[in-house]
């Protein structure tokens, strides 16, 4: 008995053509995808970092201007390490933790009573000790890994160089 009918469909060598042109495309999206997502959470952490940097600014300024700065040296959220140099945990300038997010702000005074703040922040996949507004905008000082960061302002300790014009401004 004869068929009849149209034979619709693919062959089996076009069935492999097109898997190994998918594969093809997928070996060149893959990495591109990857660095794309690297480059989306490297700077997520960047803007947490600045809003780290800013929360710390605004709580300091307020509490000099109150005279309401942290006199207690053991206080692990607000602590003062010496007569120029004090130290903030996240908790200590309200930000909650969200995510994996660990570190802490100092704010260094120079003899003009002018602050500089530095954050020490991870998050588990990148990490920054003593960065500055500026220093953020300079991939090289994001490393990857924690870096053994802890939220405690236990280990802090203010810089003593002189900063820029731009990181006394805060930007």
């Amino acid at each position: 008995m004869k068929i009849k009918g149209n034979k619709k469909g693919f062959t089996l060598v076009e069935l492999l053509a097109v898997i190994v042109v998918l594969a093809i495309i997928m070996i060149i999206a893959i990495p591109a995808v990857v660095e794309s997502m690297n480059n989306a959470k490297k700077g997520s952490f960047k803007i947490y970092a600045q809003r780290a940097l800013g929360n710390a600014e605004s709580t300091f300024q307020s509490e000099d201007l109150l005279g309401t700065l942290p006199t207690n040296t053991s206080d692990d959220n607000r602590k003062k390490i010496n007569d120029n140099c004090y130290c903030y945990t996240l908790a200590g300038i309200g930000l909650t933790s969200s995510g994996n997010f660990k570190g802490y702000v100092t704010v260094s005074l120079d003899d003009k009573r002018e602050a500089t703040y530095r954050v020490t922040l991870t998050d588990n996949s990148y990490s920054t000790k003593g960065s500055t507004y500026t220093d953020l905008n300079t991939s090289s000082n994001i490393a990857n890994g924690s870096g053994g960061i802890t939220s405690s302002c236990a280990s802090a300790t203010c810089s003593t160089s002189t900063p820029s014009t731009n990181e006394q401004a805060g930007s």
